[in-house]
């Protein structure tokens, strides 16, 4: 192999390189700098979705200024509800635990003991280790402690929230300035925008069409703690894949200390029901290809942003995915993380831009 065929390679290895030990150094510094990183990333979320119903009441006549503290109030009027009615479940809740505990841990000594009847006595002795409920709720609290730090900073948020929004309108300006006027890039920049803007909109309609669902389950059921379990439900929809596995999880454990395991069987498959009809048929129907992920990096990004930021990345990881892809695209050395990012057909799309499918790569050979 000559001198010029290597040189391109090693070159590109140096590049791959170079990438990963900076992608590596920013996600150390997102994960030590997360306290700071967390609330401007939930600012840069409320503003772009509150963007669209500004615009919406600006076009009737409202100033802009006026707009955005209308749906900024609102917006709060809905956060500070739903933590006022967590908050008393949550009370209420903490007073319930030791009694469902200890009928949790009674239950699971008499499926102990059917195992050993049944000839099963290492699964048994096993099986307190297996369903550790003390692991389970101290996950919820953790998990329900780092959303109160960012409700404790949701002052801040929304102040910020506005400061970007004041700077909404002269960003394409900056941008023009600083990178130079590029329409292509505009347009893009646009889209993406876009994207996640009716991915949050189209989120919120199926995570409201779940919680209905689920609250009309519950009822059914006669599950204590309707109105917060439904609740739940809508909020953890947003987390991708495990959300709604996660959300189904006390509400089950509540059935089974109050009613037996027959009911919980019940409401079980009623959870999966919803869950798989709304993930499986109609999400994918609303969304189509908008997301331009493919499945295994939307769980990836799940796993990677909820270490770097903690539970409130896992509600942010597809858009923040989805503003990484749009970043790597724009860096020539960078495109194949892009790639690598997006979806089989828009890798498919990719190849057929560069006149290098399959027809033309027999054709050289």
């Amino acid at each position: 192999m000559s001198d010029g065929d290597s040189s391109p390679r090693a070159g590109g290895g140096v590049r791959v390189l170079v990438s990963v030990a900076a992608f590596v150094v920013v996600v150390a510094g997102l994960n030590a700098a997360a306290p700071i990183v967390v609330p401007i990333l939930a600012a840069i979320f409320l503003a772009t979705i509150t963007v669209p119903p500004i615009a919406l009441l600006a076009a009737r006549g409202l100033p802009t200024w006026l707009a955005a503290l209308v749906v900024l109030l609102v917006m709060l009027g809905v956060l500070l509800g739903g933590s006022w009615a967590l908050a008393g479940t949550a009370t209420q809740f903490t007073a319930d635990m030791p009694r469902y505990q200890q009928a949790i841990g009674d239950q699971i000594n008499l499926l102990s003991n059917e195992l050993r009847a049944r000839g099963l006595g290492g699964v048994a002795d096993r099986l307190p280790e297996i369903l550790n409920t003390s692991m389970l709720f101290q996950a919820v609290g953790t998990m329900a402690g780092s959303i109160a730090l960012l409700a404790k900073d949701l002052f801040f948020v929304l102040v910020a929230t506005l400061f970007i929004l004041a700077e909404v309108a002269t960003l394409p300006t900056k941008a023009r300035a600083a990178f130079g006027s590029d329409p292509g890039r505009e347009g893009r920049l646009r889209g993406v925008v876009q994207s996640m803007q009716r991915y949050i909109f189209l989120k919120t309609q199926t995570s409201a069409l779940t919680a209905i669902l689920v609250f009309i389950l519950l009822l059914v059921f006669g599950v204590p703690y309707a109105p917060a379990l439904s609740l739940l439900a809508f909020g953890l929809n947003f987390v991708p894949i495990v959300g709604s596995i996660i959300a189904s999880i006390p509400p089950l454990l509540l059935v089974l200390v109050d009613k037996g395991l027959g009911a919980t069987i019940g409401l079980g498959l009623g959870y999966a029901v919803i869950n798989v009809g709304i993930g499986n048929f109609i999400e994918p129907r609303l969304f189509g290809k908008s997301l331009g992920l493919s499945p295994l990096v939307v769980f990836l990004s799940l796993v990677i942003w909820g270490w770097i930021l903690g539970p409130v990345g896992m509600f942010l990881s597809v858009p923040l995915t989805m503003f990484l892809k749009i970043l790597v695209d724009e860096v020539d050395d960078l495109r194949w993380i892009g790639i690598m990012l997006g979806s089989s057909a828009g890798a498919k799309a990719e190849v057929n831009h560069d006149g290098t499918d399959g027809d033309a790569s027999r054709r050289t050979r």
